[in-house]
This record gives structure tokens, C-alpha cells and sequence, in this order.
């Protein structure tokens, strides 16, 4: 009997990487629950708690694999903070500016990422950069309400940093047409 293969990145996920994200992210949910109730676990209501957002979070994460890395995802989480601060600042400085500089636009933005954890990840971060809000994803294009002339760069750094935690080369598309 010949050896059986590591998954691919693609492939559909056997039972043990099942088991294996749901006890990353009933971890993951278990140390937020602490954080957020100051330690108190909370008895049966935590544990049932947790253990439902983490099925739920498993079964709408996606079905293919896409596995993330420690290093780029310490960076990202970062970046993310650093951008999420600069962002309530600077949206709270061109609300009280007397010129209110803002420059309202729609950006439509070609997401090169896959579907499933990567795509997810890049959406839900985009609305804590600096003046954005995504607002649709129709297919392959991200559509982002935006308060700054320099959104596009934003999103296609936020991207690249998306794909560096789950190790995938060669994206950030850009603006679509």
C-alpha cells in the first residue's frame, strides 16, 4: 500500500483537518471568551458557547484547505492593529476638519485571493483600514466604499499581508475596470 499524500492546498479536508480547526478555533474562542469576561469561564453556558461558535466558525470557514503561518500571521495581526488605530484617527480627524477633507468614492477592486479563509479574512479586515468599507463581493471583485484618494494601495497591501499568512504568492490585482 503506497503512501498516502499530504492534502494539497485546494483539496477537500478529511475528518483529523476538521478535528484539527475545530479545536484551533474552539481554542482560539475559548481564550477570547476569558479575555472578554475578565476570566470567568462561565460553566456550561461558556463551554456550550464556545464549542458553538467554533462548529459554526468550522462549518462556514469553507471547504478547501488553506493553511495559515504563525510567523506572517504575528505580522499581519500587526499591521492590522497599527492600521485599525490610524484609521479611527484619521477618520476622526476629516469629521471634525473645518474643509472635511474626504474624498468619497466606490472602488472596484479584483481580488486575486481564493475563496474560502483567505477571501473571508481580506473582507472582513478591509473596513478597519483608514477610510473604507467593504460593501459587496460580486465574484471576483471586491466593491469598497472609500474616504481616501490612496484606498487602492491600502487594499492591495492589506491583500499581499493576507496572503503572506496563508502563504500564497503572486497576488493583489487591483483596481477593476
Amino acid at each position: 500500500m503506497a503512501p498516502r499524500a499530504a492534502p494539497d492546498r485546494g483539496l477537500r479536508p478529511g475528518p483529523a483537518v476538521w478535528l484539527g480547526r475545530f479545536l484551533r478555533a474552539a481554542a482560539v474562542l475559548l481564550l477570547l471568551w476569558l479575555i472578554l469576561a475578565e476570566g470567568a469561564f462561565g460553566g456550561v453556558l461558556g463551554a456550550a458557547t464556545v464549542l458553538a461558535a467554533a462548529g459554526v466558525g468550522v462549518y462556514f470557514a469553507g471547504r478547501r484547505i488553506h493553511p495559515w503561518y504563525p510567523l506572517p500571521a504575528l505580522r499581519f495581526a500587526g499591521f492590522f492593529l497599527v492600521r485599525s488605530l490610524i484609521g479611527a484617527v484619521d477618520v476622526g480627524y476629516r469629521a471634525v476638519h473645518p474643509r472635511m477633507p474626504i474624498h468619497c468614492h466606490w472602488l472596484r477592486y479584483a481580488v486575486s485571493l481564493p475563496g474560502g479563509e483567505p477571501r473571508v479574512a481580506l473582507v472582513a479586515a478591509v473596513s478597519l483600514l483608514p477610510g473604507t468599507l467593504a460593501a459587496d463581493l460580486r465574484g471576483d471583485i471586491l466593491v469598497v466604499h472609500a474616504i481616501t484618494p490612496q484606498a487602492e494601495d491600502e487594499v492591495a497591501a492589506l491583500e499581499r499581508r493576507v496572503a503572506a499568512v496563508y502563504g500564497l504568492s503572486g497576488t493583489a490585482s487591483g483596481a477593476a475596470a
